[in-house]
């Protein structure tokens, strides 16, 4: 029997109106035979097409529950919800029936849907990031570190207030607004945006010892989009402590360091998730002026949409990540410095189709083009073993990542930079391959 749905403006389902006979058979099959996952699906289409959309919600959970695999009833659900108003919800089941079945008609026309859909709201399971932690490897933690120790260097003999902070503010144009770091889905649809970016930083160091240095952290990033995609405006609030100590050698100087962060992430001014992180490092300051790190890291997240059925939709759990970077001063007039470093990553989460097992690589330089100019340039790789996943083809993959910024400094605590960066997801599953270009000015604060 065919069933009803309409998308505003769009073809769906032919309409009709179900015969009382059909209702009731279904509602006596699934009496008799209740570990039936097909006669609830059908029995929620039958309600969704007379308009009981409760009951349908009901039936097709039922459904869920027994095959939540099922491309058919995870096709349903999404229908459902998008009934309920919950475009999110709906958007997350079309994408589960591609990755379930990419080469059915279910998947055909989940696409269709994942098109028809309002644009803000296109992929529930993505959010989008500033220019300051659009890095998907441990290189921005170095970058921190060294903000923080070059900015108060332990051993300097000149006093200077107990603070570091940092604020950037920009205008960039980004391709694809919901590809990030922190997602682990991509978006069917691509919406690129121009957006207004501003990354604040600040270490307050409470207690100030001879060695010992403990206080507060507070980190943010927010971003506001333009037309259709401002449903993808990230809010982004990081409040955390910290500790740490300096060890003092011959010639280097050794600070162990603990962090604690919360992070609470709102999506288009709704809650997106929540994040506990945990790191230990240690950043050695040499002599020489170069700067070496290492760190250990586990944070556990959880979203808020976890999906029908959590324990097969869920990504909630927890990831834990290691590396080791260094940063090598250099005199020439041509390169004054390089930095290079490597991590080791493995998310443990709920559903195994988002656990994976990760390598990555990065390095960098700096070109001093006169005293205020200077280009800046990074680029890496690094591949995703997502070895519990059970899609075909594998969604195995390699991501590549490259970028410029060319920063003039226009005194000791202000500079502006044009700034561009290009990622790439590269995947044999071409539900899982996506890029994204940013480019734009930003201008920045140190203190």
């Amino acid at each position: 029997m065919l069933l009803a749905l309409s998308f505003a403006g769009h073809a769906q389902e032919p309409a009709g109106t179900p015969d009382p006979r059909i209702v009731t058979y279904l509602e006596d099959r699934v009496q008799t035979n209740p570990d039936d996952a097909s006669s609830w699906r059908l029995l929620s289409r039958a309600y969704r097409n007379a308009g009981n959309i409760a009951e349908a919600s009901e039936a097709i959970q039922q459904a869920l529950k027994l095959e939540p695999s099922s491309a058919a009833v995870q096709m349903e659900w999404g229908f459902i919800q998008y009934e309920q108003s919950d475009l999110s919800g709906a958007a997350s089941a079309f994408s589960r029936v591609v990755e379930l079945a990419p080469e059915s008609d279910y998947a055909a026309e989940a696409k269709q849907q994942l098109q028809q859909l309002p644009a803000p709201i296109k992929d529930a399971n993505v959010t989008q990031a500033g220019y300051e932690i659009t890095r998907f490897d441990g290189s921005q933690i170095m970058q921190d570190r060294n903000l923080g120790v070059f900015s108060r260097r332990p051993d300097a003999d000149t006093e200077l207030p107990p603070i570091v902070a940092s604020f950037d503010l920009g205008v960039l144009y980004n391709t694809n607004v919901a590809l990030t770091p922190s997602s682990r889905e991509f978006s069917m649809v691509r919406d690129s945006s121009f957006q207004m970016i501003a990354s604040p930083k600040l270490e307050y160091w409470l207690y100030e010892g001879e060695v010992w240095r403990a206080g507060p952290v507070l980190a943010g990033d927010f971003t506001v989009n333009t037309g259709d995609s401002s449903g993808f405006d990230l809010q982004s609030y990081r409040p955390g402590v910290f500790v740490e100590r300096s060890v003092f050698l011959d010639d280097v100087v050794i600070i162990p360091r603990l962090q604690y962060v919360y992070s609470l992430d709102l999506l288009g001014r709704s809650q997106f998730d929540q994040r506990h992180a945990l790191t230990a490092s240690a950043t050695s300051l040499w002599n020489s002026g170069d700067t070496t790190l290492g760190y250990v890291s586990t944070n556990y997240t959880n979203f808020t949409d976890d999906g029908a059925t959590p324990a097969t939709t869920s990504r909630d759990g927890w990831t834990y990540g290691m590396g080791i970077g260094h940063t090598h001063r250099l005199p020439y007039r041509f390169l004054s410095a390089v930095t290079m470093g490597a991590d080791l990553e493995q998310a443990e989460v709920i559903d195994t189709t988002y656990a994976y097992r990760g390598i990555a690589t990065y390095v960098g330089g700096e070109v001093p083009l006169t005293s205020q100019l200077s280009l800046v340039v990074d680029g890496g790789w690094g591949y995703r073993d997502y070895h519990l996943s059970t899609v075909t083809p594998s969604r195995n993959e390699s991501i590549w990542h490259g970028g410029a910024r060319l920063q003039y400094l226009i005194n000791d605590y202000w500079s502006i930079s044009g700034v561009f960066k290009y990622d790439r997801f590269d995947s044999p599953n071409a539900l899982f391959s996506s890029d994204r270009i940013l480019t734009g000015l930003v201008t920045s604060w140190t203190y």
